[in-house]
């Protein structure tokens, strides 16, 4: 009669075998993930892009009217009566032709100029803190985009700023052209700056890319010509100029931001994307200066600021 088999023997590992425990699967669900299983996205906080974007367009405003028709108003000799978020409205005697040619084209020469400043900033403060690079960025991007659409578009269509400054130019056609194709030259290049400065805030990941660009462009153009156009709904002179000035501009000239993203997320500027990509969290210092230029904007630069002529 065969006796059982002595499983002991049967189930022993020799000695001289080693054996690689593999891991169960509890193992592989209480292990916390590494590298890519535990990467998240940084935070782009929309409402700091939102405060950031109205004191883009506030400051947008005071450039172009105030420290552009007004102050050259009153270098060349003249008076300023009022100072609005779409206007400035001249007093007294009224200047030359020369003189009005240089006041109505300073305003757009102010933010394309300012533009240029911005961007020698950008380029110089690259440790400066994350919305204060944004910051520095968006004003680069809107007074550039704004200040250049301001020499072509409206003077395709034929209002605006630059028909006074062509008042009396021959050949008439010939400086016509000439202004609207440097318009249309120094968007494009207002563009290309934006998107190669924009890089560092996205992602290389391209799923990522996309979703960023959209934050820092699209949501800006529409929070700043929104509170641009609610200002001037109070302005002076009445509500032809929402439209003509407010809207025109805001919408308008800063319309680069909305295609923007797509160029920013389909350049492949690796190089110039650290990963992770910078995070723009909630601040609230950013927050105020939003609330406070929101009151600036709506409360007194909408309705205008006087002076005794």
């Amino acid at each position: 009669m065969m006796g059982h088999p002595n499983y002991n023997s049967l189930t022993r590992v020799p000695d001289d075998v080693s054996v690689t425990r593999q891991p169960m699967e509890t193992d592989r669900l209480t292990t916390p993930a590494t590298g890519g299983e535990a990467r998240h996205p940084p935070c782009v906080d929309i409402v700091t892009v939102t405060a950031v974007a109205v004191v883009v367009y506030t400051l947008f405003s005071i450039l172009h009217e105030a420290f552009g028709h007004g102050l050259t108003c009153v270098l060349l000799g003249g008076k300023v009566a009022c100072i609005a978020s779409t206007v400035y409205i001249p007093a007294g005697e009224p200047l030359g032709q020369g003189a009005n040619r240089l006041v109505a084209a300073a305003g757009s020469v102010m933010n394309l100029l300012a533009a240029g400043a911005f961007w020698i900033l950008l380029r110089s403060l690259r440790t400066a803190s994350p919305f204060l690079h944004y910051f520095l960025w968006l004003s680069l991007t809107v007074n550039g985009f704004i200040g250049a659409g301001y020499l072509a578009v409206p003077t395709l269509i034929g209002f605006g700023d630059w028909m006074n400054v062509l008042r009396g130019l021959h050949p008439y056609w010939l400086w016509r052209a000439t202004i609207i194709g440097l318009g249309v030259v120094l968007y494009g290049a207002v563009a290309y700056v934006a998107v190669r400065e924009l890089q560092p805030f996205l992602s290389r990941e391209v799923s990522e890319r996309r979703s960023r660009a959209v934050k820092l462009t699209l949501i800006p153009c529409l929070a700043g010509g929104l509170a641009f156009c609610a200002a001037g709904l109070f302005n002076p002179v009445g509500m032809k100029l929402v439209v003509i000035s407010a809207a025109a501009a805001s919408f308008g000239g800063a319309s680069g931001l909305a295609w923007l993203a797509s160029w920013a997320a389909g350049m492949a500027s690796v190089d110039q994307t650290p990963e992770p990509p910078t995070a723009l969290t909630r601040n609230r210092l950013w927050l105020a200066f939003g609330v406070g230029s929101a009151a600036f904007l709506m409360c007194l630069l909408g309705r205008g600021v006087r002076f005794n002529s």
